[in-house]
């Protein structure tokens, strides 16, 4: 089976510039102006190259497993929920430390803070909806409820797992959608149907939503990552310049709302030609970023951290709020470097006894080996 090394450690640099938004979203940095705009730009890259990866990761692993639909997806179920049930009873249990902590904050006072805005509709969704917020968020289907009937139903309380509803409507149905785009005679129906749904879904004929937490609104981003894969052996062939991750990053930047595209090119060019590049000073730094020891160790956690960040960050900021009373760029600073020590703790713990313990549980009941990337 491939291994894309890789993978891992740009997971874990996704997490952490998600960890880096909401920083900036509790706080409403970016209103400030400056710098602090691109907290926000940088969580919907990092959540979005994630989206893409998952359909690299997933297309891999249906390809080289070929294993039977139950058994892929009872295999996905365990790497999925354990951690995710164990993240939002976190979640709510702190919840109301979030909501206490609101009118503390150094912006409280600003009618405009969307922070306190968000905070106050997933009080108000819990509060009249509590069975059905709590049962869709246990079955991860909570990002098929409109934002029409409930405002930021897909996010409520545990805000990160609106993109895990929407990977888990895509394990669902990924055996399908690959092997659709991997049959050429079905590739061009499987694409214009994408189209049509991602249509519907932008053109809110299936209700509105906030964020793509449906996934007829992102099937094209797991569909890029799924391509990718599948051309992946053909466009090794072609050399491309080791300049190429580079150009692809300042494209991002340019072009802010492709940035994310922008960090999957640089990633996957750099994929792609690795060994082709290995002396290249370029492919170096990509190689340390990405497949040291420290990214490796980072990267396996990636999923942990991008779970529990979120109830950490509420958790501190409630404390620093009454306690501390600081400015608001020392209050940024120290909820970060308070916040990103417990979470590195955290995450540790989550992904040695919880994660790595319900893989292999997963497996043995399979009888499967736990796969390689996963």
């Amino acid at each position: 089976m491939h291994r894309f090394q890789a993978i891992e450690g740009v997971r874990g640099w996704l997490a952490w510039m998600v960890v880096l938004s909401h920083v900036g979203q509790i706080l409403a940095l970016d209103e400030h102006g400056g710098h602090a705009v691109w907290l926000p730009r940088l969580g919907e890259a990092g959540v979005m190259t994630f989206i893409v990866i998952s359909g690299f990761v997933i297309t891999n692993l249906v390809m080289e497993k070929r294993e039977p639909y139950p058994v892929y997806l009872l295999r996905r179920a365990f790497r999925i929920f354990p951690a995710y049930w164990i993240a939002y009873a976190i979640a709510l249990a702190i919840f109301p430390l979030a909501v206490a902590s609101v009118p503390l904050l150094p912006l409280a006072g600003d009618p405009q803070n969307p922070w306190m805005s968000l905070i106050t509709q997933w009080q108000t969704a819990l509060a009249t909806h509590t069975a059905l917020m709590v049962s869709s968020h246990l079955a991860l289907l909570q990002g098929l409820i409109p934002d029409s009937f409930i405002p930021w139903a897909g996010s409520n309380v545990l805000g990160p797992a609106w993109s895990l509803t929407l990977e888990w409507q895509f394990y669902l149905i990924a055996p399908l959608m690959i092997w659709g785009l991997a049959k050429k005679a079905w590739r061009a129906p499987t694409i214009i149907l994408i189209a049509a749904g991602a249509f519907i879904a932008r053109n809110n004929l299936i209700g509105v939503y906030y964020l793509p937490t449906v996934l007829p609104a992102a099937a094209y981003v797991f569909m890029i990552g799924i391509g990718c894969r599948l051309a992946f052996d053909e466009l090794k062939k072609a050399a491309l310049p080791p300049e190429t991750p580079l150009a692809a990053l300042l494209l991002g930047f340019i072009f802010p709302s492709l940035l994310w595209l922008a960090i999957w090119l640089a990633v996957y060019s750099y994929l792609l030609n690795r060994e082709r590049w290995s002396v290249h000073p370029i492919a170096r730094v990509m190689h340390t970023l990405l497949e040291s020891g420290p990214a490796r160790y980072c990267g396996a956690r990636s999923y942990s951290v991008y779970l529990f960040h979120l109830p950490i960050l509420e958790l501190v900021a409630w404390w620093l709020a009454l306690n501390v009373h600081p400015p608001l760029m020392t209050f940024a600073l120290l909820l970060f470097a308070i916040a990103a020590a417990i979470i590195l703790l955290v995450s540790d713990v989550s992904y040695r006894f919880v994660e790595q313990p319900c893989i292999r549980i997963g497996a043995r009941l399979t009888r499967q080996r736990p796969p390689a990337l996963a």
